[in-house]
């Protein structure tokens, strides 16, 4: 048996929706999941970001840079792709935590 979230009434394991107020059963836990992704999201770009940051700060990359050879920091694109997936992350959880409590 599951319990409505809206309602509490109890249902069936099968059930879609709740037999007494209608409302969707499995709109809750589909949620969560997106919340849980976009946290796995955040975490993946922050780390990243850190590592981008620790490639571009180590002495040979500061060399390159220093003297011009025309080359782009090695920790650049991983810095690109943290940045972008963190930034996601943290919108999937935000939105779908304040839809979660309406």
């Amino acid at each position: 048996m599951k319990s409505c979230p809206s309602c509490n009434e109890l249902n069936e394991d099968s059930a879609i929706v709740c037999t007494k107020c209608k409302a969707n059963i499995h709109a809750q836990s589909s949620s969560y999941g997106v919340i849980i992704a976009g946290a796995i999201m955040a975490i993946i770009g922050l780390i990243f970001l850190m590592y981008g940051n620790s490639q571009n700060n180590n002495i040979g990359s500061q060399l390159r840079s220093l003297f011009g050879s025309g080359q782009t920091n090695p920790g650049t694109p991983w810095m690109i792709v943290g940045g972008v997936a963190l930034g996601v992350g943290v919108i999937l959880v935000v939105v779908k935590m304040a839809s979660v409590k309406k």
